[in-house]
């Protein structure tokens, strides 16, 4: 993936912002990668414990070619699962970030079958992630965002957009975060934005 906007965002290890999830770099101007902070979403919570987090994203621009006429409408939603909510741990090492999708689409009101229900789906988890350290700092919950931004945020099916990652946009706010993505090679390239 390639980062050209991300300069502009702070350090990650010099950054002591309150916002529950945090962008930045790992060098000062660095254009080739871009990191995101758990440590505030994952602070006081116990062993285990996840953070759920929802996940919309968007064509931000788009597209039309004579062949196949429009391969994306502007401001379309591009979700293409059931449910947009991906939850995140620190896995029991410490050594990485688990993701996970729960399943939302099998319920039950009766207490007697909850279990089995929860037996029988099996395991939610869908990625592990290297978790990534600041010099003498070994409580921050750190990890690289080209993989979540490869497979779409698992809301977006990111290989059929294209093999090729540039980040045109990215900005914190208190609560969360946006990321501006252009996928490619293809003509015209995709313009996909995630709020998460």
């Amino acid at each position: 993936p390639m980062y050209p906007q991300c300069g502009g965002l702070k350090p990650i290890c010099n950054d002591s912002s309150k916002n529950l999830l945090r962008l930045g770099t790992a060098r000062p101007g660095s254009t080739n990668e871009l990191l995101i902070d758990l440590t505030n979403a994952l602070k006081g919570k116990g062993k285990g414990a996840k953070v759920q987090l929802l996940v919309m994203a968007m064509f931000e621009h788009g597209a039309y070619t004579d062949d196949l006429g429009y391969i994306a409408e502007r401001a379309s939603p591009e979700e293409d699962t059931e449910s947009t909510l991906i939850e995140m741990a620190l896995s029991d090492d410490g050594d990485s970030v688990q993701i996970f999708k729960p399943i939302m689409n099998i319920r039950t009101s009766d207490l007697q079958s909850a279990y089995a229900v929860k037996s029988g789906l099996g395991s939610t988890l869908i990625a592990s992630l290297p978790r990534l350290f600041c010099e003498g700092e070994t409580h921050r919950i750190i990890i690289e965002a080209g993989g979540l931004l490869g497979d779409g945020f698992f809301v977006v099916d990111a290989a059929a957009l294209g093999s090729s990652i540039y980040v045109v946009d990215a900005k914190e706010f208190p609560k969360n975060f946006d990321i501006t993505v252009d996928y490619g090679p293809m003509f015209p390239l995709l313009r996909v934005g995630y709020t998460v």
